[in-house]
């Protein structure tokens, strides 16, 4: 009790500086952000607008912690958290990615199974595609040949482009000038990529956040 009174009053004491914090992770940020832009601009919300970029997992703890009133959050399936409401918005696949020149890029889909001898470049744990990867893993039985890891989902996609190794994405990640080819993941049951916005259910909306809540869900 003593710990919701605090985060109360700290709410409280953020509220009277009129700002939105908000965590985007980076793959939904530059796809799902550029589309409401103009629409917070035209609210008068983009300058209240505090935005924190970090992976879903990390962002996850701090709407928890109450040191964000929003967040878009990705996860390799339905997010459930009984202290947040949570208003799944989209689904995306997660695919292979290779070079457009690669031998596996003219491949419409494939099992995960026949990868056993690729090399893999992948995200970081504070990343949700690190629990669908290891579900795939699982399914397959075999275990991956990471080569490497890293938390900047641009570095990983120039390390695929530079033959590296092969990636694991959610095709929300993928635009036209990456120049790479995404393979379908045929695996039955797989997990899928889901976008929800995120808020605790205790926290007490300004009328600010109500519209930027609004405008988020009619996305």
């Amino acid at each position: 009790i003593l710990q919701q009174l605090t985060l109360a009053q700290q709410e409280i004491a953020w509220d009277q500086t009129n700002k939105i914090r908000f965590g985007l992770p980076p793959i939904i940020g530059n796809y799902f952000f550029p589309k409401i832009a103009p629409q917070l601009i035209a609210a008068g919300l983009m300058p209240q607008l505090q935005t924190v970029e970090a992976g879903s997992a990390a962002l996850l703890n701090q709407i928890k912690q109450g040191d964000l009133d929003f967040a878009l959050l990705g996860a390799s399936g339905p997010l459930q958290e009984p202290d947040l409401t949570i208003s799944q918005i989209g689904t995306a696949p997660f695919v292979i990615i290779t070079p457009e020149s690669d031998p596996l890029a003219q491949k419409d889909k494939v099992r995960f199974a026949e990868l056993a001898m690729q090399k893999f470049v992948t995200l970081s744990e504070a990343f949700v595609h690190t629990r669908a990867f290891t579900w795939f893993q699982q399914q397959s039985a075999f275990i991956p040949n990471v080569v490497y890891q890293t938390g900047d989902v641009q570095l990983l996609k120039q390390m695929v482009a530079q033959n590296v190794g092969i990636g694991f994405l959610t095709n929300l990640a993928i635009n036209p000038d990456d120049h790479l080819a995404a393979v379908k993941l045929t695996d039955p049951k797989q997990p899928v990529f889901t976008i929800s916005i995120v808020r605790r259910k205790d926290r007490v909306l300004t009328p600010a956040m109500q519209h930027f809540n609004q405008i988020l869900a009619a996305n």
